[in-house]
């Protein structure tokens, strides 16, 4: 049994954790539609509705591209988003999930215990479950500054 970063079990099945990576990125949808009517870049240290968005969908691909290495895949590739509406933003993110559905596609049950790399200090396990979990967290910790954000 593997245990997420606030130490909670967490699941142990390749579509187990493409469900809630779905969902996870589900949430984001959701929370950005809900700023529509805020949608701002924010400050350097207060980032604001687009930027936290940017953010995460930016990421997608570092945790898609530590599984990928891990499964000796392709990468994907590293995107820079200018997301000026969150139309732009959601549909960048429809071809990021897309693209990176594509590395999470190849995980099967016995790859979830494998080592990837992912940053240090997280705690999160250097495997490619423990690459999945910390997508998760990262989309529904972000999900959490966007709903605080909200106005709609």
């Amino acid at each position: 049994m593997r245990h997420n970063k606030e130490g909670s079990a967490v699941m142990t099945t390749a579509q187990e954790l493409r469900d809630k990576l779905t969902e996870a990125r589900e949430a984001l949808q959701i929370a950005m539609r809900s700023n529509s009517n805020s949608w701002e870049m924010g400050e350097p240290n207060n980032w604001g509705a687009r930027r936290i968005s940017e953010h995460v969908i930016e990421d997608e691909n570092y945790f898609a591209n530590a599984v990928a290495s891990a499964l000796e895949a392709s990468a994907v590739q590293p995107i820079e988003i200018n997301a000026i509406t969150v139309e732009v933003a959601l549909d960048t993110f429809a071809q990021v999930t897309e693209d990176t559905n594509r590395v999470y596609g190849y995980i099967e049950d016995g790859d979830v215990k494998k080592p990837a790399q992912i940053l240090a200090g997280q705690g999160f396990e250097p495997t490619i479950g423990g690459a999945v979990d910390f997508a998760i967290w990262h989309l529904l910790d972000h999900v959490k500054q966007l709903d605080a954000l909200s106005t709609d």
